[in-house]
């Protein structure tokens, strides 16, 4: 899923015809694809490969172009309601659809970016040739996603069709028979590609989790087996007998399952099972009682940390961790802010690189970002500040994408860097809140020498804060639902609370 593929070779070569590249650019991939050895036609390319290929600029954009095409035609299909109709996808059909955010893509790309703005005929010239070139690309592998087995059983592919198909990759009967197997998910990614095309230098640690259970109710007649996607964004995936399948929104899980369990399409093993992976969606519905009992908890930690930092006469720091797009974790980020409002700290920090990823064509998780900060500066007049909009490196501030920062330099440990520069700048008490995986590099860094740090654990799953290594950080959990609860009824039901 995130390499170009033997026979992809041909295609780049199709693409550099449509392109009208020099004969000389077509003659060096007729000769590549005739000196690999191993010429299975599926096979990925291997890293040295895509090296030497792309080790010549022309072929190298052609590459990236193939890629992006590939990726964000079929994004935008998997995103949309009404499964694909056909069995390939002619990218001149679709072209009004994906021009707009393939040209954001594109311009992540350091190869493409001096063509979008130079002002040379040649380059304007080449940029036209690419983008109508890129118009004759047809996609054949429709898959958008799929499940591979830890142990190498299976693959499951799901395709832009609404249709699933399941591929063995070694033959394995004990692991076949067990119910329950763990999964790996891959996706369509557009800002991954080994060798040619990074477009935010730095691949974010895998946080998600799948497990596939086979229905074994003597009773079904549709449902062949679920997979759960556990932590980030979460949902449930049902593959259906006729090899159709449907995603289940986190919400609806607990309906979807009581329906199925009262009509026997499931038994209760599975309906257990499900419940066990999402145990917080089955949990009771948030009441008052669990407001106070939090905010209560959270108020008294401020309050210590408060007195600590004056005894130690530095200013408090309260770093709160976030499961990206997690309701839970934007309730705990509510009454923090507000807990520490009203004891008079006025400074919040966020990563905010979603935020970025979406304006840049991406299709992450960010509405419960965009509301907090919005909550933060509008209603409690908080000076917020982004820490990804510039990032600082070599004593100057990089803006997103970051073009000024060398490839070899960047990933998530600039990142971070540029993080700790900007909160040591605030020098007053202030939250900080960073994906859970930053939590405890942010708690171990040089930040500690001039903040008193509290940190909060704001995961609200004790397996996912066990991952990655948090939990000890004053784990809060939550032992009710907010399923159904939107994110302007959290605040108001919060704001209730304190007054």
């Amino acid at each position: 899923m995130f390499q170009l593929q033997v026979k992809d070779l041909t295609r780049i070569q199709s693409l550099a015809m449509a392109a009208k590249a020099e004969q000389a650019i077509i003659n060096s991939i007729n000769d590549f694809k005739h000196n690999i050895t191993d010429k299975d036609s599926e096979r990925y390319l291997t890293k040295s490969e895509i090296e030497q290929l792309s080790s010549n600029k022309q072929i190298q954009k052609l590459m990236v172009l193939l890629f992006l095409v590939e990726n964000v035609t079929l994004s935008i299909f998997k995103t949309s309601n009404e499964p694909y109709t056909k069995n390939k996808v002619l990218v001149q059909d679709c072209w009004n659809q994906i021009e707009a955010v393939l040209i954001k893509r594109l311009k992540l790309s350091r190869d493409f970016v001096p063509l979008f703005e130079s002002k040379n005929e040649h380059d304007v010239n080449e940029l036209k040739r690419l983008l109508v070139a890129a118009k004759t690309i047809e996609i054949l592998d429709l898959c958008s996603e799929e499940f591979v087995s830890r142990s190498q059983n299976i693959r499951i592919r799901l395709n832009i069709t609404g249709k699933y198909d399941i591929q063995v990759i070694k033959i394995d009967e004990k692991s076949h028979n067990q119910t329950q197997e763990e999964f790996d998910l891959y996706e369509r990614q557009m800002h991954i590609h080994v060798g040619i095309f990074d477009a935010f230098k730095f691949v974010e640690p895998d946080l998600v989790t799948a497990f596939r259970y086979l229905n074994s109710s003597t009773t079904k007649q549709r449902i062949n087996s679920l997979i759960t996607l556990k932590f980030q964004n979460p949902l449930l995936f049902v593959l259906y007998a006729d090899g159709t399948f449907e995603k289940i929104a986190y919400d609806e899980i607990p309906s979807f399952m009581e329906s199925n369990y009262k009509q026997k399409e499931i038994d209760e093993g599975l309906y257990n099972a499900v419940r066990n992976d999402y145990c917080q969606l089955f949990q009771p519905s948030l009441d008052v009682d669990a407001i106070k009992k939090i905010s209560q908890r959270i108020s008294n930690l401020i309050e210590a940390a408060l007195i600590e930092a004056a005894k130690q006469k530095k200013p408090l720091l309260i770093v709160l961790s976030e499961v990206h797009g997690s309701k839970r974790s934007f309730f705990l980020h509510v009454i923090t802010l507000i807990a520490a409002h009203r004891m008079g700290i006025n400074h919040l920090l966020a990563e905010t690189i979603n935020i970025y990823h979406k304006k840049w064509g991406g299709d992450p998780l960010v509405e419960e970002m965009l509301r907090l900060l919005s909550f933060a500066e509008k209603e409690l007049s908080i000076q917020v500040k982004d820490l990804e909009g510039e990032l600082h490196y070599n004593n100057i501030l990089s803006p997103y994408p970051y073009y000024e920062t060398p490839l070899d330099a960047f990933g998530i440990p600039l990142r971070e860097a540029s993080w700790v520069i900007d909160v040591k700048a605030v020098k007053e008490d202030a939250v900080l809140i960073v994906g859970t995986a930053h939590m405890n590099n942010m708690i171990n860094s040089e930040l500690q020498e001039m903040y008193y740090i509290l940190p909060i654990d704001c995961t609200c799953d004790k397996d996912f804060s066990d991952m990655l290594g948090v939990t000890q950080h004053n784990h809060i959990d939550l032992d009710k639902s907010l399923a159904g609860i939107k994110l302007d009824e959290i605040i108001n039901i919060v704001l209730s609370d304190f007054q």
